[in-house]
């Protein structure tokens, strides 16, 4: 943590001499090591393109040690790439698309993901309601990576517990050491659409919120706090909002459908930044003032996904139906929120690569 908030340039030729020396001989403490070095001195544009050629060697070799011991054919489960728009989203996960590297699987509210160290903490887990547990019986068979732990069972990042959205799955070793490098890099796209309690200030708009947040555990669920609020210091983080629009809630509460891309994945970034805004999101009880009577949960939805594994894998997802019917309760107050309201009820295109 040191190291992310003032590397010197010299910490980057140590790291160049450390990678070059393990070769080969690298663990999982390795492997994470590696991903945050790497994550680290890109951020301070300190990363070399040798140094990045190291570490995508070694997380290579411990890719095809593990790969060695497993036999199966990787290949595609058929689905293709086609737009999801129109579909019905089903409270199962289930693949949208896939590449021959990459799943990109759909998660439903209420399906607990525990990657990373950044996970949610307290608080119980319905039984049958972990996504690693869905991906073991329904993918493990087909990519043996499914089923390791130790790996995140392919997984390459993770959502709230209460957030729905895309979350991508690499069915090899390989393509997950290098996905999880991608992330690494931040060359991942990872779009959201969330309403926000008050009126959004509209110069906000296109501006990059990089409030330093810190994961503050107790006796209940972690929550990120920003620096400033009782801590010295935080990680870096970075959320860019996009668009915002104003409405009126059935209620009468001033409220913001907003657009936001991730340039980090701090634990619970959108919903604290927002926070830390003076906007809390619609539903939040963490962040905010909780559930309301029209909305059945946090109004947060991870709607767009690109990512590259050897080829592009990018994918648009709508709300569903739950997130559809309480935005249809609000009242937009201008021609740009009646637009943005008509694109998120899948009357107009939504967002893709810009």
């Amino acid at each position: 943590s040191t190291m992310s908030r003032h590397p010197p340039p010299l910490v980057a030729a140590w790291v160049e001499g450390a990678l070059e020396k393990l070769q080969a001989d690298v663990d999982d403490v390795g492997v994470e090591m590696i991903l945050r070095s790497v994550y680290v001195l890109n951020s301070h544009a300190l990363l070399s393109e040798r140094i990045l050629g190291f570490a995508r060697a070694l997380l290579q070799s411990v890719a095809v040690k593990k790969e060695a011991t497993e036999s199966r054919d990787h290949g595609s489960l058929g689905l293709g790439a086609g737009n999801v728009a129109g579909r019905p989203f089903k409270e199962q996960p289930h693949v949208v698309t896939e590449s021959q590297e990459l799943c990109f699987l759909w998660k439903p509210k209420g399906w607990s993901m525990t990657v990373g160290k950044d996970r949610e903490g307290a608080g119980s887990v319905e039984q049958g309601q972990l996504l690693s547990e869905w991906l073991q019986d329904h993918l493990g068979d087909d990519f043996p990576v499914a089923r390791d732990a130790d790996a995140q069972h392919g997984l390459l990042h993770r959502l709230d517990r209460d957030t729905s959205g895309l979350v991508a799955f690499a069915k090899t070793y390989q393509a997950y050491y290098e996905g999880r490098l991608q992330f690494s890099l931040q060359r991942v796209v990872k779009r959201y659409v969330c309403v926000c309690v008050g009126h959004v200030p509209m110069d906000l708009m296109e501006r990059f919120i990089t409030t330093p947040l810190r994961i503050q555990a107790g006796d209940g669920p972690k929550r990120s706090v920003p620096a400033g609020e009782g801590v010295a210091f935080g990680l870096p983080s970075k959320t860019l909002v996009l668009d915002v629009s104003h409405f009126v809630g059935p209620d009468g509460a001033n409220l913001s459908l907003v657009e936001v891309e991730l340039y980090s994945g701090r634990l619970h970034q959108i919903r604290a930044h927002l926070s830390s805004e003076g906007f809390p999101l619609l539903g939040d009880w963490l962040y905010g003032e909780g559930n309301v009577p029209w909305c059945s949960r946090i109004f947060l939805h991870a709607a767009f996904l690109s990512l590259r594994v050897g080829s592009t894998l990018a994918q648009e997802c709508p709300l569903p139906a739950d997130l559809q019917s309480a935005l249809r309760e609000m009242k937009p107050l201008s021609s740009r929120a009646r637009v943005a309201q008509e694109k998120w009820l899948g009357k107009r295109r939504m967002m893709g690569p810009a």
